[in-house]
């Protein structure tokens, strides 16, 4: 409780202490501005204020006697207090400006967009420091339509996402529309939500995204796509692909999947007990089994299927199984589904 108490008060201080404008300081032969340091100095403020909030939970938790989860606690808000003090130091004596490093963004699109957003400090550069504490990129390419049905660009598309691998703390990215052909974010490790529709992706990266929980790519250009790494995924659109297998074991947490219109002959979602809504229509499956998920509403219809598998669901409330003409085995568990009429003439025989 005193360590609280203590850690409580630090931050205080520091806050009082920060809280006015502070003059240019030179470090080495790098000038730093009035409105840089300013610009620090307001962000670290917002930062010890959330900070502040945590101490205070914590200090109210105390009284509960969870020791384990305490410690733990307690440790992470000294290692947060202990970042915040570098950087607040940095901001007020100048101690590491003189290493932050200008980064190198190749696309001039790209770059207009980071320092129209990312430049906390107006200086027409984007460093490491603007990297480290931009959390939201947006830059989705808009288009609007004319006459005749034709899509007229307002602006020219970003090509080369070079740089971002600098983000450290990015957690969304809206990039759709633009023309990258391959992303690799697996340098981006807190990024929580992905939106990369018609981009023209052949490759997509993800790797080292493990905090990943929203993912949309469709209308690329994708033949496979690895989601291994990323456990805590809950949903997945990837429609309009050129995808041949995909699996999905690694993902316990998918809710809602969104998969048509690609070249899927392999669909393994056996391993997600989460799931409930699925849509694999388009494809060229000739099974699937959907025994061991929450499903409540499955969309399959236009495959080669063989058989469907719905057993042990009680939630089921809708499923399209039309033109699957080869279909002769439905397994369906007790509960409430409605069918279309196509699907009912498709259909020879319901267990």
């Amino acid at each position: 409780m005193k360590i609280r108490i203590i850690l409580f008060a630090i931050v205080c201080g520091m806050l009082l202490v920060s809280q006015a404008p502070i003059q240019a300081q030179s470090v080495g032969d790098n000038e730093i501005t009035i409105k840089k340091l300013n610009a620090r100095i307001k962000k670290l403020e917002e930062e010890k204020q959330t900070l502040e909030t945590k101490l205070k939970k914590s200090q109210k938790k105390n009284s509960n006697g969870n020791c384990d989860e305490l410690q733990a606690e307690n440790k992470s808000l000294k290692e947060e207090n202990k970042r915040l003090n570098a950087d607040l130091n940095a901001c007020l004596y100048g101690n590491s400006f003189g290493n932050e490093t200008v980064l190198d963004i190749k696309d001039p699109q790209f770059k207009a967009y980071l320092l129209r957003c990312c430049d906390m400090d107006n200086d027409g550069e984007i460093t490491t420091w603007d990297a480290e504490h931009t959390y939201v990129i947006i830059c989705a390419k808009e288009k609007k339509s004319v006459i005749g049905g034709i899509f007229q660009e307002d602006s020219p598309s970003i090509t080369d996402f070079t740089g971002i691998e600098a983000f450290k703390n990015l957690k969304v990215l809206v990039c759709s529309g633009n023309n990258l052909g391959k992303l690799d974010l697996s340098k981006n490790p807190s990024l929580e939500k992905l939106e990369a529709n018609g981009c023209g992706l052949t490759n997509l990266i993800l790797n080292g995204n493990k905090e990943l929980k929203s993912l949309s790519c469709k209308n690329n250009e994708l033949y496979d796509i690895d989601l291994s790494h990323n456990e805590k995924l809950s949903y997945l659109d990837i429609r309009n692909n050129r995808i041949s297998v995909l699996s999905l074991n690694q993902n316990p947490k998918l809710s809602k999947i969104n998969c048509s219109q690609n070249r899927l002959v392999s669909l393994m979602v056996s391993d997600n007990p989460k799931l409930r809504f699925i849509d694999c229509s388009n494809n060229q499956l000739n099974n699937l089994d959907l025994s061991k998920t929450e499903i409540d509403s499955v969309i399959c219809k236009k495959n080669n299927l063989n058989s469907l598998d719905l057993r042990n669901e009680r939630n089921i409330t809708y499923v399209d199984y039309s033109d699957n003409r080869n279909l002769s085995v439905i397994r369906i568990s007790q509960g409430n589904y409605v069918l279309t009429d196509d699907s009912k003439k498709a259909v020879p025989h319901i267990y």
